[in-house]
Parts: C-alpha cells; sequence; structure tokens
C-alpha cells in the first residue's frame, strides 16, 4: 500500500490498521483516536475502582451524620420528681367540667416528647383522667388540643400515671406550650393532682416551666391564689428525646464528602484516558 505524504491525515481507521499490521509500518499522527477495546480485566478494575468510590462516598457521609448530629437521649426534659414526692401539699381537684394546666417553653433545642408522669388519684371511686397538649394564646392555654395523651384510669390513692401520645409529638425550640390535665369523672366526683408539701420547682435541661392555670377544661387563666413556685406546684415530669437536627458542620463534612468523592472519580478518570 503506497499513499503520499499529503494524504496521510485522511487515513481511515481500517486504513491505518492494515498499514500497522502491515510493512512498511507508517508514523500515526497524535490528533487521530484509534477505538480503544477495554479488556476484561480493565472493566473488572473500572467496576471495582467505582464501587470502592461509592463505599467511600457514602461512609464519610453516614460519618458526617452520626457524629455531629445531636442525637443523644435525655429522659428528663422538665419535673420535679427526682427529689421524691409525698403528695401532701394543698392539692388541686376539679370535676368533669375544670382543667389543671402546666406551662412550660422549649429551650433551644427541639424536643420529641415521649411520655408524661402525673401524681393523680380520685375522691372516693376509680375513674378516668385525661392529658392533652395545648399551644399559648397571650399567656395561657388555646381552647383547642393540639395532641392528646389519651386517657388513663386513676385509683383513690395516689400514684403516679403514666400517659404516652398517641403519635410523634415534636415540639419547635423556644415555643411555649400548656400540659391540660381534665377527666371524665361524674360531676360528683373529683380528680386530685398531687403536690409535695416542701417547695419544688420543676427544672430540667431542655425546658423552663412557666406557672399553672386553672378554671374550665377549656377557659383557663391565672389563679391569684396559686403562686407558681409552693406547696401547688404538682408534681410530674415530662419526657422526651432531643429532636436530631443537622448541625453546620454535619453539613461541611458532608460537602467535603462529595469534594473528595467527585476528585477521586476525576484522578480515576485521567488515569484511564492516559493508559489509553
Amino acid at each position: 500500500m503506497h499513499r503520499s505524504s499529503g494524504n496521510v491525515g485522511r487515513l481511515t481507521t481500517s486504513e491505518i490498521g492494515e498499514t500497522i499490521n502491515g510493512p512498511p509500518l507508517i508514523f500515526i499522527p497524535l490528533s487521530i483516536r484509534v477505538p480503544f477495546q477495554m479488556s476484561s480485566k480493565n472493566l473488572v478494575a473500572r467496576s471495582c475502582s467505582r464501587a470502592l468510590g461509592r463505599v467511600f462516598f457514602f461512609s464519610i457521609a453516614f460519618l458526617a451524620i452520626l457524629v455531629q448530629t445531636p442525637t443523644g437521649r435525655c429522659d428528663l426534659v422538665l419535673g420535679n420528681m427526682a427529689g421524691g414526692f409525698n403528695d401532701s401539699g394543698l392539692l388541686a381537684s376539679f370535676e368533669s367540667s375544670g382543667g389543671y394546666s402546666i406551662g412550660f417553653t422549649v429551650g433551644a433545642t427541639p424536643i420529641t416528647i415521649t411520655s408524661v408522669d402525673l401524681r393523680l388519684r380520685t375522691e372516693t371511686s376509680p375513674g378516668l383522667a385525661t392529658l392533652e397538649l395545648r399551644n399559648d394564646v397571650s399567656g395561657n392555654p388555646s381552647s383547642s388540643a393540639l395532641a392528646f395523651f389519651g386517657n388513663q384510669t386513676v385509683g383513690t390513692g395516689f400514684s403516679t400515671i403514666n400517659f404516652t401520645p398517641t403519635g410523634a409529638m415534636q415540639l419547635t425550640a423556644s415555643t411555649k406550650y400548656w400540659f391540660t390535665i381534665g377527666t371524665q369523672l361524674s360531676s360528683s366526683e373529683l380528680l386530685v393532682v398531687g403536690s409535695n408539701i416542701t417547695s419544688i420547682a420543676p427544672t430540667g435541661p431542655l425546658a423552663s416551666f412557666e406557672g399553672i392555670r386553672t378554671g374550665t377544661i377549656n377557659n383557663q387563666s391565672i389563679d391569684p391564689t396559686l403562686p407558681p413556685f409552693n406547696a401547688n406546684t404538682p408534681t410530674f415530669a415530662i419526657n422526651g428525646t432531643i429532636t436530631a437536627v443537622p448541625e453546620p458542620s454535619s453539613i461541611l463534612q458532608l460537602a467535603l464528602g462529595y469534594g473528595v468523592y467527585g476528585w477521586y472519580r476525576r484522578r480515576t478518570k485521567r488515569s484511564r484516558t492516559l493508559s489509553v
């Protein structure tokens, strides 16, 4: 096969192959691209490289969320049961149309309520007590329930009654709420809320106590005869967990993981191009 030097740049791929396989051997310009047939060995290496890259990326992302996201459990949100209880304080009691509310403000971290413990009893015969979560309206409980914590049977002797939400209950940070206690007892029966004879102010790492409200179940206000921190403070415990919220450092680590993975893919792609 013979061609003039002026036509070398127009050689087809098949002609180049024929020229290489038979004499005389001619120079192939670098600007001409020859299709590359990847061997099965290279295909396996490339697949393994991609798999390792994905594993590396997802490991970085998982560690960023696991290490930097606050997922620690805090059993006590707010309460005063840790100091014990003797149920000998001045007691709040009410019948079916009445209500008794405990106010609190969530701290800087959102929380998920898991349960509420109250010291309760009835006057003469067992009956049902109810617990509702309500929003705050101008410093008092709203007239409608935000969430329902179910009914629990209460006996004639004081005991710790545990209420749990019917669904996941997440509370917003820096927001005021009320837990409203009610009853389904008859009009002649009273539900009694226990309190200590000694002054034990409710405290907690994730919320602050905002006082109590009394009145009818849907219309409660401040009772001037009941200061917030005296023997009338109910004995209770609000339990929950910290709601997981990604922190800025988590987002930074995730972005770093994306960057490293992108650099890794670009480097391996460039290595394969040079090898071709």
